[in-house]
């Protein structure tokens, strides 16, 4: 199971150009993957320009969790608005269903902070959403934690 950051291309091409070599696959796990609007990869480096959402961070990590474990890029997730997400900062969890699961958890509106109720730093924090608790709740349900 691995709650992780943005996957960077370059390191994802060598591990499979390595893993290919011995005639290997990247298996299929279970990912939750938490990632905010305010994080680098959103935007280019030191600009403030939109980019197309293909060629961010975020799109080629959902993309890669998509394929790695067997599920359609057209695939329905099961979405859902995490209570108290109104006005300011919102919280989108989405799930997808594979040969293992894939959980994409996105912060619009937010601060550079890491969501939960105890959270202090710039605002705007997303205290209505503990990923924490969250991320150990999809281990649970879908890794096997006790």
């Amino acid at each position: 199971m691995v709650a992780r950051t943005a996957l960077d291309p370059e390191k994802v091409e060598a591990y499979r150009k390595r893993l290919s070599s011995t005639g290997g696959q990247p298996a299929a796990i279970p990912v939750m993957y938490v990632h905010g609007t305010a994080d680098h990869g959103y935007r280019p480096p030191f600009t403030l320009e939109e980019v197309a959402l293909r060629t961010t961070l975020p799109a080629f990590t959902v993309q890669e969790m998509l394929d790695r474990n067997g599920i359609p890029t057209n695939a329905p997730a099961t979405t859902r608005l995490i209570p108290g997400s109104t006005n300011l900062t919102e919280v989108v969890v989405q799930l997808y269903q594979g040969t293992e699961a894939f959980v994409q958890a996105t912060v619009i509106n937010g601060g550079h902070n890491w969501p939960g109720p105890t959270t202090r730093g710039n605002p705007p924090v997303a205290t209505h959403f503990d990923a924490t608790e969250a991320i150990v709740e999809f281990w649970r349900t879908h890794a096997g934690l006790p």
